[in-house]
């Protein structure tokens, strides 16, 4: 199972897919540019060094950056050497990445973490805080695009208020890649549902259940006071820290749905992603639904 991400739509996919191992290729980074370095160069010195393997595709991309953090093995993830280019103008708008590659000359592909319609998540290391990460990268496809951006919004607007008791997954960065939207996160643990899979869907101790349903009220609570409908509230969307001494803590409640949260004046979401319980219209009293079954 994956992590619930949500940019989109996000980290906590139901279902995983076979990625593509990587190509291995001779190292092509320039000194100082190797994994775990603390350096950078800029974009003119990676192109009088690696100009000449790079597709059109991907110079154009170089143009639009001011700073070069990785291209080490394994980068070349338009470069002409392949056949063909791996560029994501396929009808489907996915982004066909490699593992190891770059991303924004940046972020370092390591493997991916889960797949769904808004496209892929992959498990990331960023070469300039040094730190992994999760990268969402949005699909192509314009009306996903419009989700995205809207999700954007949120998320940015979300992370200024709100303070790490809200437990609200913080957007570390986005930008902009082969025209794909890709949200940045700090890498977190599974989701509830996960958790669950992996007991079997045995029920959580009463103290488990009254943790996470405590977290889930106080994101809950940020969000009614910003005006901002989740619409789409269970286990999948729900982050547990496997970081911390009690692994059944709650870090975020919509990683893997933001796109599914609108403000009150914007319509409601696709049915294509409303939940059951909308579209039965039925009222769940959170003090009781999430107990049932606990034992």
């Amino acid at each position: 199972m994956v992590q619930s991400y949500g940019p989109v739509g996000a980290i906590a996919m139901q279902h995983t897919r076979n990625f593509q191992k990587a190509v291995p290729l001779p190292p092509v980074s320039p000194p100082g540019l190797q994994s775990g370095s603390d350096d950078f160069i800029s974009p003119k010195a990676l192109l009088e060094s690696e100009g000449e393997f790079m597709a059109p595709e991907e110079l154009a991309e170089l143009e639009k950056c001011h700073k070069v953090y990785y291209y080490g093995q394994f980068a070349r993830c338009g470069s002409k050497i392949f056949d063909p280019p791996l560029f994501p103008n396929s009808r489907t708008g996915i982004f066909p990445f490699r593992m190891f590659a770059h991303m924004n000359f940046r972020y370092e592909i390591i493997s991916g973490l889960g797949e769904g319609s808004f496209g892929h998540v992959v498990k990331a290391y960023d070469h300039k805080t040094k730190t992994f990460c999760a990268v969402k990268i949005v699909r192509s496809d314009p009306t996903i695009l419009a989700q995205a951006e809207e999700e954007r919004k949120i998320l940015r607007h979300l992370n200024k208020v709100s303070q790490k008791h809200h437990n609200v997954v913080q957007l570390l960065d986005s930008f902009q890649f082969y025209g794909h939207l890709c949200f940045v996160f700090e890498l977190q643990g599974d989701s509830l549902y996960d958790v669950l899979k992996k007991r079997n869907f045995k029920g959580l101790s009463l103290t488990a259940v009254r943790r996470i349903a405590h977290d889930v009220l106080k994101c809950l609570l940020l969000l009614s006071q910003e005006n901002i409908v989740h619409t789409d509230l269970k286990p999948e969307n729900i982050l547990i820290n496997n970081h911390t001494r009690n692994k059944n803590q709650l870090l975020d409640c919509s990683l893997a749905t933001l796109r599914t949260m609108t403000r009150f004046d914007v319509a409601s979401p696709l049915p294509a992603i409303t939940s059951q319980e909308v579209y039965n219209a039925t009222v769940i009293d959170f003090g009781c639904s999430d107990f049932v079954g606990k034992t």
